[in-house]
């Protein structure tokens, strides 16, 4: 490791501090400097690898977080039906303009 932490090196932790660690990073509520400390200091101290592969496993199922797309990013999608409002047309104009299909 290139840098230093002021603070002491983790020791014991178990795969739910890890969980909980990756979660805080993907939600956003740890910032970059913490998560930096946090990895270095785990990495340094003596914990079982098999509790951190656990944690990271828990913490990274699939399905379990969908990303945010962030302030600002939207879409706005208008559509014109002529004649009779129909469901299947308003489905098909949806899919169109979105793409899908």
């Amino acid at each position: 490791m290139s840098e230093k932490d002021p603070l002491p090196p983790i020791n014991g932790a178990d795969r739910r501090l890890v969980e909980k660690m990756v979660e805080r990073g993907i939600n956003g509520a740890a910032d970059h400097l913490r998560m930096l400390s946090f990895w270095r200091r785990l990495l340094a101290g003596d914990n079982d690898p098999e509790e951190i592969v656990q944690g990271l496993a828990m913490a990274l199922q699939s399905g379990r977080y969908i990303r945010n797309p962030g302030p600002g990013r939207s879409m706005t999608v208008t559509i014109n039906i002529s004649g009779s409002p129909d469901a299947q047309a308003l489905a098909d104009a949806l899919n169109g303009a979105l793409g899908v299909g």
